[in-house]
């Protein structure tokens, strides 16, 4: 019974470190798309303004403040602090509702940003592989 619960501790130390594998990997600079709507807490000390001082509509989130993120957008790591990394979202295309400004930086899990990350390597790795299929099919009918 005892040699059970060694070799039961074992494996899950192991699936622990290969499960977490992906989140050691991360790097200062690494980025993600962000894959859907996700509310996030503004981090930025002094606070962010969201679009230029000329227009009377922007508006200012102070640092606590919460906003959402879309998927026209980006995080680029920029830290870390135990099982989080801090990131900066770059915000790209029309966003809608309480619209997150770009430059803000806010905590993400590590394990989130990892499987942010592998969707964006494996949406790439599958259009890699579409075009490819597609060529071959246009060198066979040649």
């Amino acid at each position: 019974m005892k040699k059970m619960f060694s070799v039961l501790f074992v494996l899950l130390v192991l699936f622990t470190i290969l499960v977490d594998q992906p989140a050691a990997d991360i790097k200062k600079g690494d980025f993600a798309k962000v894959p859907e709507w996700t509310w996030i807490t503004i981090m930025n000390p002094d606070g962010i303004k969201d679009g230029s001082n000329s227009n009377p509509a922007s508006q200012f989130f102070n640092f606590g403040d919460s906003a959402g993120i879309e998927s026209v957008g980006f995080v680029i790591v920029l830290g870390f602090h135990k099982d989080q990394v801090l990131v900066e979202y770059e915000r790209h295309g029309t966003p809608s509702g309480t619209q997150c400004p770009h430059g803000a930086i806010f905590f993400l899990e590590k394990k989130v940003f990892a499987e942010w990350k592998a969707g964006k390597l494996a949406k790439i790795q599958n259009e890699e592989n579409a075009l490819k299929e597609l060529v071959r099919k246009i060198l066979k009918d040649k």
